[in-house]
């Protein structure tokens, strides 16, 4: 009788890992590698040429990109302000020079120059959470605590710390990384899970110290004398600090929601 070791493997061509072989990872991979290298064609492309008008089904056609993950690329793309939906089935490129003008509106809509604004009121988090809404919640965590790489563990952590998403929020920041590092925005770096925004995208706003006294211009002796003792480098510190906190308390929480099961013992 043939005795198989505990090392051989009943399917000679595909080596097991936990549920999946190594054959079906391997292609998985490919198939990120390829869906990546679409992306990075079209933008490629679409900064390229004069015409600026692209269909659904022309992009899907064109970069072999799958319908509904095709609107998973549109809605980053256009939560980056880099392209802009019509009423129709079409996209308008507006380019990835128009990022920062975007990102800097986003800063200023939310609040991140406001010396008194903690992050919990910059980035807040929702029920409903969409890839364009954890976009650009993303890009504020790294604007807003002034850092160039963050873990998408803890922002996930973060932006779930009241509606219970944590899982979701996770699945839908990996793609959504994904995408940004294929169009140029972001990169992983070797640490599992870290993420860098690049330089060129890094437009942080200056934060404001000045308080307007009534009657007096916000640049005025009697405002400048009043203005807050904080520097820019406390509240950022205030903001990293209550960022780790919220981050840390959910993930307390949602380890014993979900807590890790021991191992079964096999009793004799």
């Amino acid at each position: 009788m043939k005795i198989i070791s505990k090392h051989h493997s009943f399917f000679p061509n595909k080596l097991i890992k936990g549920n999946i072989t190594m054959e079906e990872k391997a292609k998985k991979k490919l198939q990120t590698e390829q869906f990546s290298q679409s992306i990075s064609n079209f933008v490629a492309r679409a900064e390229e040429r004069n015409d600026k008008l692209y269909t659904l089904d022309q992009l899907s056609n064109t970069y072999k990109i799958q319908r509904r993950r095709i609107y998973d690329v549109l809605n980053v793309m256009e939560a980056i302000g880099a392209c802009q939906r019509t009423v129709s089935d079409s996209i308008i490129w507006l380019g990835l020079d128009n990022v920062r003008s975007l990102l800097f509106k986003l800063q200023k809509e939310n609040g991140v120059n406001q010396a008194d604004n903690p992050i919990v009121m910059i980035v807040p988090n929702n029920v409903c959470i969409s890839m364009g809404q954890l976009t650009q919640s993303l890009l504020l965590c790294f604007l807003s605590l002034q850092t160039k790489s963050l873990d998408i563990k803890q922002v996930s952590y973060f932006l779930s710390r009241t509606n219970n998403r944590y899982k979701t929020t996770l699945c839908k920041l990996y793609q959504i990384t994904h995408i940004l590092e294929a169009i140029g925005i972001i990169s992983h770096k070797n640490k599992v899970g870290e993420v860098c925004i690049n330089d060129s995208f890094f437009a942080v706003i200056p934060i404001s110290h000045t308080v307007e006294i009534q009657g007096h211009s916000p640049y005025s002796i009697e405002s400048l004398l009043n203005r807050p003792l904080s520097d820019t480098e406390g509240i950022v510190a205030q903001r990293r600090s209550d960022f780790m906190v919220a981050a840390k308390q959910n993930q307390f929480q949602q380890y014993f929601m979900y807590p890790i099961q021991p191992a079964a013992v096999k009793t004799s």
